[in-house]
């Protein structure tokens, strides 16, 4: 079995978020970062098959599908409900979650949380 980091970088999406009035007016944008940790069978290289791996495309479609549902108060939710995306996938035995902000505080790149959470079987 192989190990490998799943990566999804600067993926840029409009949300519904936040816990004032006016951010649940109107959507504002999100940078998600993505790092998941999972393993793999040999014979997946070796065929050069995607059966066996994981998909980021599936993974930021499931992101997609996530946002354009309800409102989501805080980062920190955002961040976990996206977590629980990847862990869905039984080779996902960690993943490293983080949302940003980045029009919401003046003279700040970006505001947001980090989650990181491994699987208790592993």
């Amino acid at each position: 079995m192989n190990k490998c980091k799943i990566l999804v970088s600067d993926l840029e999406l409009l949300a519904s978020i936040g816990i004032y009035d006016e951010e649940k007016k109107q959507k504002q944008r999100v940078i998600i970062n993505i790092e998941a940790e999972t393993t793999f069978p040999e014979e997946a290289i070796a065929n050069d098959d995607i059966k066996g791996t994981v998909s980021y495309e599936d993974i930021v479609n499931k992101i997609k599908e996530l946002l354009s549902q309800n409102h989501i108060e805080l980062v920190e939710t955002m961040a976990k409900k996206i977590a629980d995306i990847c862990l869905k996938y039984e080779t996902v035995f960690n993943v490293r979650v983080r949302v940003e902000k980045p029009d919401i505080i003046a003279d700040v790149k970006s505001v947001g949380a980090e989650l990181f959470i491994k699987k208790d079987n592993v």
